[in-house]
């Protein structure tokens, strides 16, 4: 498919969405985004949904870029 801007990108997922973590996921990877469980130094992208964690504060610590569910949603297309 055509370029997005997670194409080739690293994405993690915290706190809670509407849709399950299962479905965000496939959408990311629909989109050319390799997704992964954890926050790594090779995580480029935190997608932050309600009630997130201790996941958001590392992901500032380690200057990763944070990310709405409708800043996701934006990027997929």
């Amino acid at each position: 498919k055509g370029k997005t801007a997670l194409r080739g990108k690293t994405v993690v997922f915290t706190g809670t969405f509407p849709e399950t973590r299962k479905v965000m996921a496939a959408k990311a990877k629909k989109a050319g985004a390799k997704v992964a469980a954890n926050l790594t130094k090779a995580t480029d992208i935190l997608v932050v949904g309600r009630k997130a964690g201790q996941k958001r504060e590392k992901a500032r610590k380690m200057a990763v870029k944070l990310m709405t569910e409708a800043q996701f949603r934006r990027a997929l297309a």
